[in-house]
């Protein structure tokens, strides 16, 4: 099954490829199957809070884009031709102040500039412009509307020091470092429902039109 969304004017364009695949009960012994050898993949669960009972797993196997965070400072790598793409439209998208370097494969934006005033109250704070506008700014790139709620996926993990892009925190031995928090957009995502016992494997498309080519 395709889905698309043609929303007039959009430059950034995103069409899924969902395709039902045999229902697998456990999704640890899969991942390994799948992905054990490969890096930039998560797998990701699911339960309820009473029973522990599992709901769903969604497993990343190809990711089109990585996103790193390391303070103030936010790094694109597309991964794929279709990870290249959502720069592409991503950089269009942005405020050109906060690019400070940019390549076909890859980009970096900067909120330096743009660093809490520690004076301001706590909302006040966190509502000022941050290194989470960096996942933002994909969220926002493509319509949606008529696609499935997953077909636009980013998923990863965020570190402890995180906070400190929002209150001052000592300083952290550099070896101890690590990134604030690493994300990835899907490419190709396995959804496995264990209610219904069913699962769907989608492939996200993600395409880019210039001005020069619009009619």
């Amino acid at each position: 099954m395709t889905y698309k969304d043609s929303t007039p004017q959009a430059s950034a364009q995103l069409e899924v490829l969902a395709l039902e695949v045999p229902y697998v009960a456990d999704p640890t012994e899969l991942y390994y199957a799948l992905c054990g050898q490969r890096t930039n993949s998560l797998l990701l669960e699911s339960a309820e809070v009473d029973s522990k009972q599992n709901l769903k797993s969604l497993m990343l196997i190809d990711a089109a884009v990585r996103i790193v965070c390391r303070g103030h400072q936010v790094d694109f790598e597309a991964l794929t031709l279709n990870g290249e793409n959502v720069l592409t439209s991503l950089v269009d998208s942005l405020d050109p102040s906060l690019i400070t370097q940019q390549s076909r494969k890859t980009l970096t934006l900067s909120y330096l500039s743009h660093h809490q005033d520690t004076e301001l109250d706590e909302d006040s704070r966190l509502r000022q412009a941050s290194n989470f506008d960096a996942l933002r700014a994909v969220q926002q790139l493509y319509p949606t509307t008529a696609l499935p709620h997953d077909a636009l996926f980013l998923a990863g993990l965020f570190a402890y020091d995180l906070v400190a892009a929002f209150e001052p925190l000592p300083e952290v031995d550099a070896k101890a470092q690590c990134p604030d928090y690493v994300f990835y957009v899907a490419e190709t995502l396995l959804v496995m429902d264990h209610q219904k016992r069913k699962s769907k494997l989608q492939a996200s498309l993600f395409s880019h039109q210039s001005s020069e080519d619009s009619p």
